[in-house]
């Protein structure tokens, strides 16, 4: 081009077009993808390509040359980067260690420790992606200068996950056999399409949902057109969706395939495969510490799952062969926890026993004698246990509360941990549930003959669930007492691969006698219950599994009631909190649950010293649920996502004219995850969850103040929609969802992706009515947030609106952050 001249209108038209033809094809394309996308060769390409554009324009003006087609697309296309670019220029939070995929970690690593990182051909991208997985395996290995030291737990899950796929260690051998045939082909292929996409130029072959899964798992971890370190948001969600999905699929496959087994023969080690585990996102943990990744170079992340050098060890263990409680002085041994419920079974009135080797005086109750635990405890095969009637002052001494405040401590530092459900006498039932559910997983989501149920194996799985009675739930369609209860709650959340046992301490099993954790447990039911039926559409359907035995449909409902299936899946504070209002509790609700959420500040600031205990008389209570101090803190420490949670007791109020002039009266609460009345039928629901990779809360959400009656006082709000005057407004596109009507957890949804947020608004609204959608929380400019809502009248006094929460929005494309506006409302 430096010989062109640019008076000549011709030749600069000529060159324009060319220009622009090589800006819009495969050329431009090819060289960019070549690149990562923001890195310096990546900007050495993008400006002299467009310098020259821009440099041609400027000619095409001055020679008075009408614009040319495609330009104005093509510069929609400049912009729409640029302003990609902007987003993401700023942005230095994301930490690689933590939700980056394993490639980035380990390139990082290698930058870091050797000063230079291995080669990368994008364009041939499975070289890479391979080369990277076996030299990733070799560090992991040998633990090459501490290669293991900051992996995240989500990072060394999903390697876990992928080194039992890539050995076919719990899967037929023809899938991986399949693939690993086919590297030569794909060593081969030059694309810039990322290999989950379909424009990816090879047809991926797979004989089961679970070597699908895992297979889309190792392209996003290993494949670099799937990594972006510039501009990492662009592919995190897809990861992390993508890690979640691989995992929950994985849990089922590694039980069915040793359940369809006549012979069962372990691995070279000796050992049978564990159970993968949840990675689960600890993002929204602000202030707790054991859900608080260490920094890049604080203390190593083993010692980090052990030990908090701010909380001190448990006072007393159970010596389980010398049948004693012995104190805990520097160093403890290894010991096992035991979750149970008790306290509401007390002896009437209270009668006192006396353990031999137990310094203080424990209380009868009616599901077990209290006498007969030190030898019951032998059959566990633990020499060391934390058990709270043994382990924990049965008072409300200064040492008692000490110990209440430092559950965290003591069940993350536990070995493991054992459900003892002391109304369970067997686990017949149970097993043969899940027996059924393996079976139905295999015939509905894998077609390779290694994974084939005989029409044998399938009528003898079926008579058996058919002839059972399923142990975890009452003849009342009531769970088990240990599911009833907020303490073993707050357990199940600390340690949330918690083995069950029965009455008689008998351990849940699979046939290989790998234990089943509750989280396992219910990831099996969190599939089978609502599988991805675009993804095993390709998959035979199986009409002898169409009528579920009463057993599996009661292993269903114990999932569903519990809430478990939800929580142990994701495990954020506001969904333990919602959770907790379908569990009893004999004294304090906050206090048996603040640990879980590491809200602990007001009990340790008592100003008398924690009077409490596990929970004296309390008064005032927000709700008649928790205190206010605990409420307040909890909101602060969790920000916007306190407000998250969806009840079904709102919108009707309002549109009925219930109480518009009572509403400083009533105490609604529609703004709290918890509510006035407790049960396996609550009406909190579970709070909204929206996939985030970088989310910050709105500004005006800190200024929100709780009040004593539940209402929160509201003087600075981000309103992005306004139903009342959007009418003019640019089209916002969103998934919008209300609660209406007095029908219990009805929620009304559109699911259209291009709804205007504007518009739901003034439907939802009508005449009567104003709606507000404000925001809680953005994410490279989306925005997710509640909506309020108010009759037009201002009632009951001028100058101060009384509102509802009645739903939440969350928007589809990114935009400029939401301004803060000055209102005086108070919702109720």
């Amino acid at each position: 081009m430096e010989s062109l001249d640019f008076t000549n209108p011709m030749a600069v038209e000529a060159e324009l077009r060319k220009t622009i033809e090589f800006l819009k094809g495969s050329g431009f394309s090819m060289a960019l993808s070549a690149e990562f996308q923001f890195s310096p060769d990546y900007d050495q390409v993008w400006n002299s390509e467009w310098a020259k554009y821009d440099k041609l324009e400027k000619a095409r003006k001055d020679c008075g040359i009408e614009r040319l087609e495609w330009q104005n697309e093509l510069d929609e296309y400049r912009d729409s980067a640029q302003t990609e670019r902007r987003e993401t220029s700023s942005d230095d939070s994301i930490d690689s260690r933590s939700k980056n995929s394993l490639i980035s970690y380990l390139f990082a690593f290698s930058m870091e420790q050797y000063g230079e990182a291995p080669t990368i051909n994008r364009l041939q991208g499975w070289k890479t992606a391979i080369s990277s997985w076996r030299l990733f395996r070799e560090k992991y290995n040998s633990d090459d200068k501490g290669f293991r030291l900051y992996l995240s737990d989500a990072q060394r899950a999903s390697y876990f996950l992928l080194d039992d796929w890539w050995h076919s260690r719990y899967c037929s051998t023809g899938d991986m056999a399949s693939f690993k045939n086919s590297l030569d082909e794909l060593f081969s292929i030059t694309s810039t399409s990322p290999p989950t996409s379909t424009s990816f130029p090879y047809t991926w072959k797979y004989n089961s949902l679970y070597h699908k899964l895992c297979l889309e798992l190792f392209m996003r971890e290993f494949h670099p057109m799937e990594w972006e370190p510039f501009n990492p948001h662009s592919f995190l969600a897809g990861l992390m969706s993508s890690r979640k999905k691989a995992t929950k699929e994985a849990i089922s496959m590694r039980f069915a395939y040793f359940a369809l087994q006549e012979k069962l023969e372990p691995s070279h080690s000796g050992s049978f495969p564990v159970y993968p585990r949840y990675a689960r996102d600890k993002q929204l943990w602000r202030e707790n510490e054991y859900f608080n990744e260490p920094a890049k170079d604080g203390i190593a992340r083993e010692i980090w799952k052990l030990v908090d050098q701010n909380s001190p060890d448990p006072r007393y263990l159970w010596d389980v062969k010398a049948k004693k409680t012995i104190r805990v002085d520097q160093h403890h041994p290894e010991y096992v926890c035991i979750s149970h419920t008790w306290g509401r079974w007390t002896v009437k009135p209270p009668s006192h026993v006396s353990i031999p080797g137990v310094p203080w005086k424990i209380l009868e109750n009616t599901l077990y004698n209290v006498q007969d635990l030190p030898n019951m405890l032998l059959k566990l095969n633990h020499d060391f246990i934390w058990l709270d009637l043994f382990c924990l002052p049965q008072d409300d001494s200064p040492e008692h509360r000490a110990e209440v405040a430092n559950q965290t401590a003591i069940f993350h530092r536990a070995k493991k941990c054992i459900a003892w459900l002391n109304d369970v006498e067997t686990w017949d039932g149970t097993k043969a549930a899940i027996d059924y559910l393996g079976m139905k997983y295999l015939r509905t989501s894998a077609t390779d003959p290694e994974l084939t149920v005989s029409d044998k194996r399938l009528k003898s799985s079926i008579a058996t669930a058919a002839d059972k009675h399923l142990e975890l739930m009452k003849a009342s369609d009531e769970p088990s007492t240990w599911f009833s209860s907020l303490w073993t709650l707050q357990e199940a959340a600390l340690c949330p691969d918690l083995q069950l046992c029965t009455r008689s301490m008998e351990l849940l099993l699979d046939n290989t006698g790998t234990p089943i954790s509750l989280s396992t447990l219910m990831a099996i039911l969190s599939l089978l219950r609502a599988p991805n039926r675009s993804q095993m559409a390709e998959f035979p359907s199986d009409p002898p599994f169409d009528i579920v035995p009463e057993c599996v449909s009661k292993l269903f409902l114990l999932g569903k009631i519990t809430k478990l299936e939800w929580l142990l899946e994701h495990l954020t504070p506001m969904d333990i909190m919602v959770t907790s209002n379908t569990r009893t509790c004999k004294r304090s609700r906050a206090v048996a649950i603040m640990n879980a959420l590491g809200v602990l500040d007001w009990y340790k600031t008592d100003p008398e010293g924690g009077k409490l205990g596990t929970g004296g008389k309390e008064e005032n209570l927000v709700l008649d649920t928790f205190p206010i101090e605990f409420v307040r803190e909890a909101a602060r420490k969790y920000g916007a996502v306190f407000y998250t949670a969806v009840k079904s007791v709102n919108s009707y109020r309002v549109k009925t004219h219930e109480g518009l002039w009572g509403f400083p009266d009533v105490h609604i609460g529609s703004m709290m995850p918890f509510s006035e009345t407790h049960g396996w039928y609550t009406s909190v629901m579970n709070a909204v969850t929206v996939p985030t990779i970088q989310k910050k809360d709105h500004e005006a959400v800190a200024s929100w103040h709780i009040n004593e009656d539940g209402s929160v006082r509201i003087r600075s709000a981000g309103i992005v929609s306004c139903s009342s005057n959007s009418a003019n407004k640019p089209p916002i596109k969103s998934f919008v969802a209300t609660m209406e009507g007095r029908e219990r957890l009805t929620i009304v949804q559109n699911n259209t992706a291009h709804n205007d947020l504007h518009a739901s608004l003034r439907e939802l609204a009508g005449d009567t009515m104003v709606f507000y959608a404000i925001v809680l929380q953005e994410d490279y400019g989306k925005k997710s947030g509640i909506l309020l809502q108010a009759p037009r009248t201002r009632i009951p006094k001028p100058g101060k609106r009384w509102l509802i929460k009645a739903g939440f929005f969350n928007t589809l494309e990114s935009s400029s952050p939401t301004p803060c506006t000055a209102v005086n409302w108070c919702v109720a």
